[in-house]
């Protein structure tokens, strides 16, 4: 439209640019999603800061999504704008939100199909809101069911349009085949391996982790239903992903498979900045903010995947996520002083004998 030429450069270009932008679109609705619903009084203003830092630039939505176009900027963009129209729909009862949910929470599966398990999840929400009336839950099912049927014909007309039928889409060759990573292995690995884990990459969420103990221990906490099933898709996403062949996200930096699942990371840091226990913890809450945001700092210096090039053996041989003699941070170590002329190489494995 502008003129502008078509070159690898420009299209690599504009993906970073739109990548940027959903993420920060992503960031925009949190906010939105905080202030209206979950941290609303003026007081709560600095903990929204908190968690908005900790979910644009202390995750790998600072090195890795917002950096190229991923799926997985889409699904948590979705995702929260669904999540933002449910909690709408259901406390101003209102069915034009409620429709708006079920099609962001569908577009988020379209993004990536994983979604799924957050859109079945999330309609808990819809029976335990109305838990003493089973028609108002079933009218407002209806509702967000209407909101589905514009991205089931979408998807439905594209794929026929494009792939000849749903047997020639990209996932309808792996949807029975791929899911045979041992457990608990991939599970552990994509929470702690070395190279990948959520908790090395981003230790800033084992706050989350705290978050849902206190919601676990408080009955009467506000919000509990929404946090406990945060804590809930967070748990099978990651068993899921943890049985995917390529758990640790192939070619790419920290843990990209289980960064869907972050918007329910950062709900689950409201109970725990709410609790008794963060007056307590808040310096080391700042300690592994910042740690958190160098770790990604790192990846967008570091990241050119030159470290799977040295030492990734596929998924039938994982002991490389394993070792952290080896693992992505000692390899960079080592790259700055090959670079200062005190090692020979990065890689000692891969000198000739």
């Amino acid at each position: 439209m502008f003129g502008m030429a078509i070159t690898w450069e420009n299209l690599i270009l504009l993906s970073h640019i739109s990548a940027a932008l959903i993420v920060v679109l992503a960031g925009v609705v949190l906010y939105l999603l905080l202030k209206k619903h979950l941290l609303p009084n003026s007081e709560d203003n600095k903990k929204i800061t908190i968690i908005l830092i900790t979910y644009l630039f202390g995750t790998v939505n600072f090195a890795m999504i917002s950096q190229s176009l991923w799926q997985h900027g889409a699904v948590q963009l979705f995702t929260l704008l669904g999540i933002y129209a449910l909690l709408n729909g259901l406390k101003g009862k209102s069915a034009c939100q409620l429709t708006l949910a079920g099609l962001c929470l569908s577009l988020a599966v379209l993004s990536r199909p994983t979604a799924a398990l957050f859109a079945i999840l999330l309609s808990l929400l819809i029976l335990l809101a109305n838990k003493d009336s089973l028609k108002q839950s079933l009218k407002n099912s209806l509702y967000v069911g209407l909101g589905v049927i514009p991205a089931l014909l979408f998807f439905l007309w594209y794929n026929n349009v494009y792939f000849n039928g749903l047997e020639n889409q990209g996932y309808a060759g792996q949807l029975f085949s791929s899911w045979f990573s041992p457990f608990p292995e991939g599970f552990l690995g994509i929470w702690l391996s070395p190279s990948k884990g959520i908790l090395i990459y981003s230790p800033i969420l084992i706050f989350s982790l705290l978050g849902l103990y206190q919601v676990y221990k408080h009955k009467e906490q506000e919000n509990r239903a929404l946090y406990l099933l945060s804590g809930i898709i967070i748990l099978c996403h990651t068993l899921l992903m943890g049985k995917w062949k390529h758990w640790y996200g192939g070619f790419s930096f920290g843990y990209r498979l289980a960064s869907d699942a972050l918007p329910f990371f950062m709900l689950l840091l409201v109970p725990f900045l709410q609790s008794s226990l963060y007056p307590k913890l808040q310096k080391l809450v700042y300690i592994l903010l910042a740690f958190s945001i160098f770790v990604q700092l790192s990846g967008l210096i570091f990241f050119d995947g030159i470290w799977h090039n040295a030492y990734d053996r596929g998924f039938n041989d994982t002991s490389w996520l394993w070792s952290v003699r080896d693992s992505e941070a000692a390899f960079n170590v080592r790259r700055v002083l090959v670079k200062f002329g005190y090692l020979e190489t990065a890689c000692p494995k891969c000198l000739p004998n």
